[in-house]
């Protein structure tokens, strides 16, 4: 009579291989899962800023009042809750938040007379202050730029710089606009 079965060899073999394909697969597929978790983290971010770029259009009343920059909060934007649990099977922190500001350049342009003709050249930035409307001398304008800045602290991750600080909604697109929490070393002064 014949044994059926494996020998002590055949199954160390088995056991060898499997060891191999896992020490291989392990680290690929806690990579994948890291990516996704990152990728996620930023969508929830964009998801933050699509909300408060509604609200603000609108906030009727706002508009009007001629004020520089408001926040949200998240619960403000979010009261469905939406963008409530975060990638890593925590929930997103409630001072989270989306800022809105308007900036304002102004510009010293001098005033030539060049043949009859006036041309403004030497365009210079300045400071708004400085700005004397009975100078003659020169053009004086003022540029408006809006910017949306998005803070959105996860359980392990957070859209933040490392000072705690919300992002410009243009650097929303670089996954390095997350980071882990424990990267973040200081605390933001905005």
């Amino acid at each position: 009579m014949k044994n059926k079965g494996f020998t002590l060899v055949e199954l160390l073999a088995v056991a060898v291989v499997l060891a191999l394909i896992s020490a291989i697969a392990i680290p690929a597929f806690t990579n994948i899962y890291n990516n996704n978790s990152v990728k996620l983290t930023l969508d929830d971010g964009k998801k933050l800023l699509a909300l408060a770029e509604y609200k603000i259009a609108s906030d009727k009343e706002f508009r009007m009042s001629g004020k520089l920059d408001i926040q949200y909060s998240l619960a403000e934007l979010d009261p469905n809750r939406d963008v409530y649990l975060d990638p890593d099977g925590g929930v997103y922190d409630q001072s989270s938040y989306v800022r809105y500001y308007k900036n304002y350049t102004c510009y010293r342009e001098t005033i030539v007379e060049d043949g009859g003709v006036y041309v403004y050249t030497n365009k210079t930035e300045i400071n708004c202050s400085n700005v004397e409307s009975n100078d003659t001398n020169y053009r004086y304008t003022r540029e408006m730029s809006e910017e949306y800045c998005v803070y959105l602290k996860g359980s392990e991750k957070s859209v933040a710089d490392t000072n705690g600080c919300c992002i410009k909604s243009a650097n929303l697109n670089d996954i390095a606009s997350v980071i882990d929490n424990s990267d973040i070393t200081g605390v933001c002064d905005e």
